[in-house]
């Protein structure tokens, strides 16, 4: 479903075929809570970014886009880095007092804030390729895309109903699509587990046949 379809779905269970105590940029607003919701609670809206970040010589933090929801994955010249905290690397930096960070080629990133810092510090120019959920873009007119995958479309109109129901003080429809939403909520999370782990033996993995940093494995 486009959002043009879903805004002709809820207006004619609503009985309001054009604008009038709904306008159009209202639905589209709850259209896009629904993707948010959706993007939140199934993480589905996978991204792979290798243009927005190339490291710098000496430098440690670099600028996370704008529409990341999580890091799943930070490659440094086609390498998986291992995720760390603060508490990893000072315990394998090793430094004392006015002591540097340790530099040459990552093999570890940590997050703050919408930052991600390298380490240890690069000394090369090299491309810093981020997999990562995105947060959905705002829906404003019936041409807008989905950022969720198309086959949770269908489960964007109940969360509108809720929201339009309940503007008309009627708690009844109010709660029964409220209702739908939540079990849409776990249809969408099995339905992605499916497909998650198609073709995919859910097996141990043995540390000892996969890389490895001095803290473990990556």
């Amino acid at each position: 479903m486009t959002p043009a379809q879903i805004l002709a779905t809820v207006r004619a269970q609503v009985y309001e075929a054009t604008a009038a105590f709904y306008t159009d940029a209202e639905i589209y607003s709850y259209m896009w809570q629904a993707e948010q919701e959706i993007a939140n609670q199934v993480v589905c809206t996978e991204v792979r970014d290798s243009t927005s970040i190339s490291s710098v010589t000496n430098t440690e933090y670099y600028s996370l886009p704008a529409d990341v929801l999580y890091v799943e994955r930070v490659e440094w010249n086609n390498t998986k880095l291992k995720k760390i905290d603060y508490r990893d690397r000072d315990s394998v930096n090793g430094g004392g007092y006015g002591g540097d960070l340790d530099k040459g080629d990552p093999y570890c990133y940590y997050q703050y804030g919408s930052q991600i810092g390298l380490f240890p510090v690069p000394q090369e120019a090299k491309t810093v390729a981020l997999h990562y959920i995105q947060e959905p873009a705002q829906i404003v007119t019936a041409s807008s895309a989905f950022t969720v995958p198309s086959f949770f479309a269908k489960y964007i109109p109940d969360f509108c109903l809720s929201r339009m129901y309940a503007k008309d003080q009627d708690d009844g429809r109010a709660k029964f699509h409220q209702g739908l939403w939540s079990g849409n909520i776990l249809s969408a999370k099995q339905l992605w587990s499916q497909r998650q782990f198609k073709d995919a033996l859910l097996v141990v993995k043995d540390s000892d046949k996969y890389p490895e940093t001095e803290l473990g494995m990556i």
